[in-house]
């Protein structure tokens, strides 16, 4: 348990990287993070799961983008220039792509803070398995939970995506099988629209942390319950699907249908059960 909050503590630390200023927003005070620096500003926040865009002008103006009115802001902010914003999504790579174009417009000189096209996904899911690649002679059921961290290039595979997923599974009563797992993927989006994503994946690199009771006999066949500890590196390439649905600008809910086979590791007589449920959101 210490090692999966300690990992967690490190994807979730990576979301709060860049510098933070405080500033003075409508007689609000707020922490904001610097995107971009030129003619044109671009801030942004975190608040109870949403997104808040900022921009600052030469005059040191800071203006609020809203997602009723954003791109009417930007057609006003920028109308020295012909920049379309017809096609601006309200995320932050869109609208730091585009303010970062204007800025090299007003400036030739200007030097984007980041042209990285990568976006990072960071998803808390909670869920049931009934553990198919173990023994589990009666389908018992157990609770798992984790985060998930993926990394999608958006410019020019928008479908694709790696991913790195830490979990932890829960013994149940009457097994005592428990571990820790972190695992290296690959998704890839076979339905890609607007408000739904329906996907595969695979998980191609696992590293788990197991603790396991069991009844063991003796030479005099004298049973006992013994406790074994485990820490096994596997290469096992097992797949699953699931659908992610936007439920807000930043924000999707995901259902995920885990450890369906795979190719390096046996199911032990079970179906999967491995159901989760998350929520995916772009930070």
């Amino acid at each position: 348990m210490k090692i999966l909050a300690c990992l967690l503590c490190c994807l979730v630390s990576i979301s709060t990287m860049n510098a933070q200023e405080q500033y003075t927003v409508n007689d609000e005070t707020l922490e904001l993070k610097m995107e971009a620096d030129g003619k044109l500003d671009f801030l942004w926040m975190i608040n109870d799961r949403d997104f808040r865009y900022f921009v600052r002008t030469e005059d040191n103006t800071i203006i609020e983008l809203k997602g009723e009115d954003y791109k009417a802001v930007l057609d006003n902010l920028t109308s020295d220039t012909n920049l379309s914003t017809d096609k601006v999504k309200f995320t932050r790579v869109g609208l730091k792509k585009y303010i970062d174009a204007y800025n090299r417009r007003a400036n030739a000189d200007y030097v984007a803070t980041d042209t990285s096209q990568i976006e990072f996904f960071l998803m808390p899911f909670a869920g049931i398995t009934n553990n198919p690649f173990i023994t589990n002679d009666d389908n018992l059921l157990f609770g798992q939970f984790g985060a998930e961290l993926e990394f999608r290039e958006n410019k020019t595979s928008p479908r694709s995506a790696l991913f790195v997923k830490v979990r932890h599974v829960l013994s149940n009563e009457d097994l005592d099988y428990s571990t820790t797992e972190i695992a290296l993927g690959y998704r890839y989006r076979v339905i890609k629209k607007e408000n739904i994503n329906v996907f595969a994946d695979v998980k191609f690199t696992t590293l788990n942390f197991t603790s396991a009771t069991l009844n063991v006999a003796d030479e005099d066949g004298v049973i006992s319950e013994k406790t074994f500890n485990d820490t096994a590196f596997d290469v096992p390439f097992i797949f699953g699907i699931g659908a992610d649905y936007k439920i807000c600008s930043n924000g999707y809910l995901t259902l995920n249908y885990n450890e369906l086979f795979a190719g390096n590791l046996e199911n032990q007589g079970n179906f999967s059960t491995n159901i989760t449920l998350g929520y995916r959101f772009q930070f």
